[in-house]
């Protein structure tokens, strides 16, 4: 079913009018993305929202993401990720020693070097490479950590919820494609 079939755009709507309600203005992009095996669809990505009342604030829905073990190999699901990512108007930011950049994007070669306010970590590494960066996650104090299928770690688990860090163990692509990606 496509994402903008008449149920999906009563429930947006009935979303917007209520946002309305409280004195905010909608604000969205039209995007064509490409879905493999279905028509391109035109999707509506909710991007920002700016509220009236008082001042003009302005409060992104957008993402900042750290992809750990991101991969310039376009086969890789870390490197179809962040692909999806900036397609969905979030700003990945690859980790990964191995490279400087990806498709033009900084990468850094260690979460330590990591100076931005990070909303999402997304795992694309087996448990004992992540393991001596765990603290490092800790640091950077995430609101979530996505285990890609094949990272999962009880023990990183264990340890990031104790710090109050929310995990979830998911698939950041279907995430994306099912729109139950933002925390």
């Amino acid at each position: 079913m496509p994402a903008t079939g008449g149920s999906a755009r009563r429930r947006l709507r009935r979303c917007l009018r209520s946002i309305q309600a409280v004195g905010a203005t909608k604000i969205l992009q039209r995007q064509r993305v490409f879905h493999p095996g279905r028509q391109n669809d035109k999707i509506m990505h909710l991007n920002a929202w700016s509220f009236s009342a008082g001042t003009n604030t302005r409060i992104s829905m957008a993402e900042t993401v750290v992809i750990l073990g991101a991969s310039t190999n376009p086969g890789r699901f870390s490197h179809m990720a962040q692909l999806a990512l900036l397609e969905h108007g979030h700003t990945p930011v690859p980790v990964n020693p191995r490279y400087e950049s990806i498709d033009g994007i900084p990468c850094y070669p260690d979460l330590e070097s990591v100076r931005v306010a990070v909303d999402t970590v997304t795992v694309y590494v087996r448990p004992d490479i992540l393991a001596p960066m765990i603290e490092d996650v800790v640091r950077m104090n995430p609101g979530r950590v996505i285990f890609n299928p094949g990272s999962e770690s009880r023990k990183a688990s264990e340890r990031l919820a104790s710090e109050g860090i929310r995990v979830q163990n998911a698939c950041t692509l279907v995430l994306l494609d099912s729109s139950r990606f933002t925390i």
